[in-house]
């Protein structure tokens, strides 16, 4: 049962790691012990990064005889949160925090077989597939938040006395998506993203636009408010806090140690631990004041804790990474954000004419827009079997269900997250993925695992050359002085103390021949290991697996 596991990790033999504490993101001072403890762990994974390449080893044996049911001595599978596995590949990278990821492909038994009567030439069985797929699909892959978050704005079209109300609503009932969907489009992109500002929603009354961020942040918030209590009397006990909140959105020093400890908090069968109950025990005690009293209860909330963890890691950012638009791309090629949509669809050449189709039926003046640009045969890949059999097939893609406030959410596997509290990216279906995973092995990722190596010496070559410098100005002014002294001196004179700068002389010239001697070598081995240079992470990584990425 995948919900038994839990990881314990080590810095140092026979020490263990101590948790971060929760606390209210409205204390300063606890942000700072956050910001404090931030940077501790970045130092220590700097400091012992084969600690860090133990514990992604173990979480990768994890993943492979727990979750996905792999028995590596066997080699064979059993089922597993993707079904029953008959074989898999995994690939291991490192990422810019000196931390590793690794890339999976996994062959589910009775998939490729699903997979290839999509397009069966039998109404019944086509349609018997696309259901199978389309149920697999909700089972492992998810890309909707759990939560239907409260939202908090001014409604111009609520008013009391002619004021616009503060209206507090859950997400369903006040929001939807914005009409014009090249909004969507354009958040894709590389400039307009930063007009839009991930602003795809719109409020069914006034018009008002919202991100997906925004509202997540405001309904934790107002979760969170919600539960406040107030202890002065018990008619304050008793009221309702609803409408008028003040809201501080969700701060990221609280949100760090909040999703570190969410595989912790929770025990096999999604109850709160009796550490966490203790934790907010202690958050209750150091409260705001004596005469108040917050209630966090809200952390108790499983699903809550998910979706947070989720948009700590899964959540795509509005302005996109540079990692988006590889390969002179100009829109995002995760395709986020994504329009919501409240089934799971498989998009190909009968799902284009469906939806062509609905638009006719809508709208009269889109008919000889449609007409004009449809093709049929637009995408078909003909297949010849050996048996002389011809199949035909269109390019199709897999989009899994996505609730509305979900469209920048990358689409994830549950399980595998609630186990290891990261993040995960699950696609299938696509045939390319063979490649994308087995051509690691021949990827060059040089330019990423030489930068390091090049920073040190590009700053030991620094203070060379300012030596070297340094000592080329000693001897110019040594040659002024030894000048001006043979002129001004007796040779008696001269011949008192002569040894004194001879000997220094002799050491400034060692101590130039060393500093010309050490940038030699050091040049020397920059060209000789320069292209062939790997991380202390990757390289304990690479030892324990015999030297290989696979």
């Amino acid at each position: 049962d995948e919900r038994t596991i839990r990881v314990q990790v080590f810095a140092n033999a026979g020490e263990e790691v101590k948790l971060p504490d929760l606390g209210d993101w409205d204390d300063e001072r606890y942000l700072e012990d956050c910001r404090m403890e931030f940077d501790l762990r970045k130092k220590t994974r700097s400091l012992y990064p084969g600690a860090c390449s133990l514990v992604y080893q173990h979480l990768m044996q994890i993943i492979t005889e727990c979750l996905i049911g792999w028995d590596p001595k066997k080699q064979s599978g059993r089922p597993g949160v993707f079904g029953v596995p008959i074989a898999y590949s995994r690939t291991d990278e490192e990422q810019g925090r000196k931390t590793l990821h690794s890339h999976w492909q996994i062959w589910v038994k009775n998939f490729n077989k699903t997979r290839n009567s999509l397009f069966h030439r039998d109404d019944r069985k086509r349609k018997a597939a696309r259901d199978a797929l389309i149920s697999y699909i909700d089972q492992v892959v998810c890309a909707s938040y759990g939560t239907d978050f409260l939202v908090t704005h001014n409604c111009g079209t609520v008013k009391d006395h002619d004021r616009p109300v503060t209206v507090t609503m859950p997400m369903h009932q006040t929001l939807k998506e914005v009409e014009d969907k090249n909004t969507i489009r354009k958040a894709q992109h590389q400039d307009h993203c930063l007009d839009v500002k991930g602003k795809v929603l719109e409020c069914k009354q006034c018009g008002k636009t919202f991100s997906p961020s925004e509202c997540i942040k405001m309904g934790v918030d107002n979760l969170r408010l919600r539960q406040k209590v107030l202890a002065q009397t018990h008619d304050d006990a008793k009221r309702d806090v609803g409408d008028a909140l003040d809201v501080t959105l969700m701060r990221k020093e609280w949100l760090d140690p909040a999703v570190i400890r969410y595989p912790f908090d929770f025990d096999e069968e999604g109850r709160p631990t009796e550490a966490l109950k203790q934790q907010l025990i202690m958050m209750e005690a150091e409260g705001d004041g004596a005469n108040r009293i917050v209630s966090h209860e809200w952390l108790l909330d499983r699903n809550l804790r998910s979706d947070i963890m989720h948009y700590v890691f899964d959540e795509h950012e509005y302005t996109h990474r540079g990692t988006c638009f590889k390969c002179a791309n100009v829109e995002c090629r995760a395709h986020l954000p994504e329009m919501a949509s409240e089934h799971s669809i498989i998009f190909d050449n009968d799902a284009i004419a469906e939806m062509k189709q609905g638009i006719r039926d809508r709208d009269d003046d889109h008919h000889h827009c449609c007409a004009d640009n449809d093709n049929g045969n637009k995408g078909v890949v003909v297949r010849h079997h050996l048996n002389g059999e011809v199949e035909e097939q269109s390019q199709y893609a897999i989009l899994p269900r996505r609730t509305n406030g979900s469209q920048f959410l990358n689409q994830h596997n549950l399980s595998i997250s609630k186990v290891i509290g990261s993040n995960t990216n699950a696609t299938l279906g696509d045939r390319s993925h063979t490649f994308y995973t087995t051509l690691y092995k021949s990827k060059n990722t040089q330019a990423e695992d030489k930068m390091a190596f090049h920073r040190v010496h590009a700053s030991l070559g620094r203070r060379l050359w300012r030596a070297h410098q340094y000592q080329l100005q000693q001897e110019e002014e040594r040659k002024q002085n030894q000048a001006v002294a043979s002129d001004d001196t007796t040779p008696a004179a001269a011949g008192e103390g002569s040894a004194t700068p001879n000997d220094k002389y002799v050491d400034d010239k060692d101590r130039a021949c060393f500093i010309e001697g050490l940038g030699r070598i050091m040049t020397g081995v920059n060209t000789f290991i320069s292209r062939d240079v790997v991380s202390t992470t990757m390289a304990h990584l690479l030892i324990c697996q015999g030297g290989e990425r696979f």
